[in-house]
């Protein structure tokens, strides 16, 4: 793998990703629970409710964005297509076609990993609210690392995206 290929994938696609998560997931956090110091575990709107919308909308969104972005970064030059191992590339080969499909299973799959997991530890020490701010670490903290992990995969399957299609790259 090229620098340019590593800095594309880990500084762009992981690093980066985890930043820009963060920010707008912690902004959100931040809106949706301005007018009270406390937000409820187990209502809508809500602390389990929520985390489980940000774990399927960080991987739909991603989903939906490298979809565009791979390509336009391809045609531009910035990214040229990636060989993989064996292995994972019989990882993407699994990754649902298509891109609705994609961001739907995956950001569906990301909930059982990344939300529940949190939500059932949450429910495990009893907790039946959250304080403001550390709910908006929690779910900033939560998508960036979610973003990190799924998004150089994401940009991989894109990118097979692109070489199966023909274009250019």
């Amino acid at each position: 793998m090229s620098p340019r290929q590593r800095f594309y994938l880990i500084g762009q696609s992981c690093v980066g990703a985890a930043i820009a998560n963060a920010v707008i997931n912690g902004a959100i956090g931040w809106g949706i629970t301005r007018g009270g110091p406390l937000f409820p575990m187990w209502r809508l709107p809500g602390v389990a409710v929520d985390l489980v919308a940000t774990a399927f909308g960080v991987t739909f969104g991603t989903c939906v964005c490298m979809a565009i972005q791979v390509p336009w970064d391809l045609g531009r030059g910035k990214i040229t297509p990636v060989s993989v191992s064996p292995g994972l590339a019989a990882v993407l080969a699994r990754f649902p076609r298509g891109v609705l499909y994609r961001a739907l299973g995956l950001g569906a799959l990301s909930v059982a990993v990344f939300a529940l997991p949190v939500v059932a530890a949450l429910a495990a020490l009893g907790w039946g609210a959250m304080e403001r701010e550390p709910y908006i670490v929690l779910k900033a903290a939560l998508s960036a690392f979610q973003g990190a992990i799924v998004t150089p995969f994401l940009v991989l399957a894109a990118l097979g995206d692109v070489a199966r299609r023909g274009a250019p790259g």
